[in-house]
Parts: structure tokens; sequence; C-alpha cells
């Protein structure tokens, strides 16, 4: 995979090792055949006090051969404390990858409220669509993450949204999507 010692260490959490790499003068930039970056397998796997040591050192908006950033590693699996680090950081919110997610998107899909609320602190905007028209929202009403729903459909309400237009490329709208999936406390909460 194009691994170098200093990728393991960031994906294991071994702070002690990555402080020693960093020093030795290891390339933090250096990406593996996926094009994944030492701060991408840190923030991935919630290793926090490793991404702080990368981040200075770090391009954090850099993409793989998907067009993830650490953004989007840390958002789809929840680590909240990785994404506040990058965001205080000054990555880009609203990056799509190439299927034009956001880390966002990948938040609410998995549910993790927490990680919404940092980013839409930080500028993230939640209207935002994929290639199939598919918002924040539309993500956790498919996928029956109610306080998700609950979260995103008032703050798309206190922007001035209607919810029965927030329409997909097929004409569907998120409580079409709960509905589909049989999530019936999404269904009533929208």
């Amino acid at each position: 995979e194009g691994f170098a010692p200093l990728h393991w260490a960031a994906l294991g959490g071994h702070k002690d090792v990555a402080t020693f790499l960093v020093e030795s003068r290891a390339d933090v930039t250096r990406a593996d055949s996926q094009g994944r970056t030492t701060l991408m397998n840190a923030c991935a796997n919630g290793h926090a006090e490793v991404a702080s040591l990368l981040v200075p050192l770090s391009a954090v908006d850099a993409k793989d051969v998907n067009m993830w950033t650490a953004l989007h590693f840390a958002a789809n699996d929840g680590q909240k404390e990785c994404v506040e680090l990058l965001c205080d950081n000054g990555c880009d919110v609203n990056l799509q990858d190439l299927d034009q997610c956001t880390a966002m998107q990948y938040a609410a899909a998995n549910g993790h409220v927490g990680v919404g609320d940092v980013l839409l602190k930080s500028e993230c905007n939640p209207k935002v669509t994929d290639k199939d028209g598919w918002m924040s929202l539309t993500y956790a009403a498919n996928d029956g993450h109610l306080e998700a729903v609950e979260y995103l459909a008032n703050v798309l309400l206190q922007r001035g949204s209607d919810l029965k237009e927030l329409v997909d490329v097929d004409g569907c709208t998120p409580l079409h999507h709960a509905a589909a999936n049989g999530h019936l406390a999404v269904v009533e909460s929208l």
C-alpha cells in the first residue's frame, strides 16, 4: 500500500513513535498508493494527539484518490476531537469528494450529531448536495438517525428552508427516504 513507518505510527496512534519519526525528518506529506497521508490516518482513527503533531506540518486539505480529506475521514468515523482540530486549523469544511459529498454528509449518514455541530459552527453549508441531490438531512433520514434528522431539520428551518422543497434528482425529499426505509420515528419527526 505504500505505507511509510510514519503512516503506521499515525494509524496506530503511537505519538512517541510519530514524534521520533517527525524529529528524524520523516516525510509528513508522503501519501500512500491511495493518496492517503499520515494526517488522514491519524484522523480516521481518532488519534488527535498524533494529528495535532502532524497538522502544522501537513496540508490539511490534501485529498486521496477518492478526493477525501482528513476531515472526511474524521467526520465519517465520528472523530469529533480530530474534526475540531482540523476546523481550528483552517480546513475547508465544504470540500466535496468524487461523489460530491462533504464531511457533513458523512457525519449525518452515520448519525454523528456532535461532529455535525462542530462543522456547522465552522460555516459548513448543510444544503450542499451530492451527485444525486442528497443533502446531509437526506442522508440522516435515509439511514434513520433521528437525533441527526431533528438537529439538521431545525438548522434548515431556522435558515428559512421549507423541508418539502428539499428534493433530490429523483424528486424525493428526506421524508420520502425515511418512509422508504421504514424509519417511523424519522417520518413522524419530518
